[in-house]
């Protein structure tokens, strides 16, 4: 993915003028303008990082949290598109083994792997015939309404609308190893 800084312009100074100056909570705000630009989740996908400030936080203690207490939240926002990233996965334009151009078709479909549900995304070169498969993260959410995205697997012509869909997931963190 390349991330194209020329796109983020516009969307960050909505974002700062409507969170800095409006006083709106910042994922909301986030939020509300990921479906004005759209040319950013064409490239790449989105990260935020959201800061807590415990409730006990008292800055001349310096009282340390308890011990699991995770004082942040990463969010992963992604584009969706029927024809460019059908279900958040990059559709190539080229098929890497035989070289072919605009032959890779994409097909979705449901997986339940242990009771964990999720979505596995196959490209398919129409001319060679090589697949690959892609499973999706279980916590993958549709933006619009918090559905899960399986929820939208057997939704015909889901994300085809010339705007997308934008999709969320909440990231858990590596375990750090001591």
């Amino acid at each position: 993915m390349d991330f194209l800084p020329h796109n983020t312009g516009s969307f960050l100074t909505k974002v700062f003028h409507r969170h800095f100056l409006n006083k709106k909570p910042i994922k909301q705000v986030i939020r509300t303008f990921l479906f004005e630009e759209i040319s950013m989740g064409a490239h790449s996908d989105i990260i935020v990082y959201y800061g807590r400030i415990p409730d006990n936080a008292n800055l001349k203690e310096k009282k340390p949290t308890r011990s699991g207490e995770r004082t942040w939240i990463l969010y992963r926002y992604s584009w969706a598109h029927q024809n460019m990233r059908p279900f958040t996965i990059v559709r190539p334009i080229q098929c890497l083994t035989c070289c072919r151009l605009h032959t890779i078709e994409s097909n979705a479909h449901v997986d339940n792997d242990k009771g964990d549900k999720h979505v596995t995304v196959t490209l398919l070169c129409s001319a060679c015939g090589v697949t690959t498969m892609h499973a999706l993260s279980s916590g993958l959410r549709v933006l619009e309404d918090s559905r899960p995205l399986t929820s939208v697997v057997d939704i015909q012509n889901w994300s085809c609308k010339t705007r997308g869909e934008w999709c969320y997931e909440v990231v858990e963190p590596a375990m750090e190893s001591v």
